[in-house]
């Protein structure tokens, strides 16, 4: 892990800037929501809770945060082995076909040789061998997309369980899917399907958006102080596209109550209900836009509430009726200090 000390500000033009992560829309941010989802997986882990479900609307950012605990999980259980599968809609289900699916998703370079018994074996023989050169005696299946599996593909998720537990290895697979999840257990549930559910579907996590101003400054922050590029130098984000006016100690996080307003206001003309929620996706779209398209007055950019509400509405972030009448002010908002 890059420490404070070890960070460093080489100059801005050896940068390639074509590179850069917020250009081509390849980075996470490292949220409160999934820090906070992390934490609940590894007392999970730690409880031997082998299977849970983290479940949301589209778009909230589910697949990054699925990528997050991929990476966080090791730093927290070092040498953990963990391995991820995206959950696919199989025309004719057959469970030769989901056991390559598997061996897939454990790097196994024989994933599309064979019957399937030879497949379920290999998988079997290829994650044990691979749990004892770890020294640990657990590894971890995330599957994304989960809510498309269908009962037959849990019955040979519990095979597998089993298989691995009678070698003494304990299996925690984390289902990351859509709201639909829920009533896929409580199903499971009316039909007496208990090893599922005791197995994979022991508790529930809700993954969320952006729901309160506090959560929308943390977020912004992230641009601030935490997303680097290159990740080992001083870099920041808002530091990178505004280097005068970050020196001279301005922030995006300064401005979150002209951002939440903007989306406020996009909401109240769409045709969204119910309580505010920002998804990730239209969150770092429309700061990636203010970040490469923002307008100057002396050394610092103009938050201009006509610009943000754009930018916002671009993100599709509600469905704008055309004959919508958006709010069309053009005055610098006062930062929120």
């Amino acid at each position: 892990m890059i420490t404070k000390q070890e960070l460093r500000l080489p100059s801005r033009s050896s940068i390639e800037s074509d590179r850069h992560p917020l250009l081509t829309r390849r980075y996470t941010l490292i949220t409160p929501m999934m820090e906070s989802l992390i934490s609940e997986i590894v007392q999970w882990i730690k409880n031997g809770v082998t299977g849970g479900i983290i479940e949301g609307d589209p778009r909230l950012g589910k697949t990054k945060c699925r990528r997050f605990v991929g990476l966080a999980l090791p730093r927290h259980f070092p040498r953990l082995p963990v391995y991820s599968m995206i959950g696919r809609l199989y025309a004719n289900p057959s469970e030769r076909v989901f056991f390559g699916d598997l061996l897939k998703a454990f790097r196994h370079s024989m994933y599309s040789e064979g019957s399937a018994a030879q497949r379920r074996d290999r998988l079997i023989e290829g994650v044990g061998g691979m749990v004892q050169s770890s020294g640990q005696e657990k590894v971890v299946l995330l599957i994304d997309q989960a809510h498309r599996l269908q009962e037959m593909h849990y019955d040979w998720l519990v095979d597998f369980h089993d298989e691995l537990s009678e070698r003494g290895i304990e299996l925690f697979v984390f289902l990351f899917g859509q709201r639909e999840l829920t009533s896929i257990r409580d199903e499971l549930r009316r039909a007496g399907k208990t090893q599922i559910i005791g197995r994979f579907m022991v508790d529930r996590l809700e993954y969320h958006g952006i729901r309160s101003l506090s959560e929308m400054k943390a977020c912004l922050a992230c641009y601030d102080d935490h997303a680097r590029f290159p990740e080992d130098t001083d870099w920041t984000f808002t530091r990178y596209f505004l280097p005068e006016a970050f020196a001279k100690g301005w922030r995006l996080s300064q401005h979150v109550a002209a951002f939440w307003k903007a989306f406020e206001d996009v909401r109240q003309h769409g045709s969204m209900r119910g309580p505010m929620e920002i998804p990730m996706q239209h969150f770092v779209r429309t700061v990636e836009r203010f970040l490469t398209e923002f307008r100057m007055e002396g050394s610092s950019p103009i938050v201009s509430h006509t610009q943000l509400v754009q930018f916002v509405a671009a993100t599709i972030f509600a469905a704008i009726p055309r004959n919508a009448q958006l709010p069309d002010e053009d005055e610098d908002e006062e930062a929120d200090k």
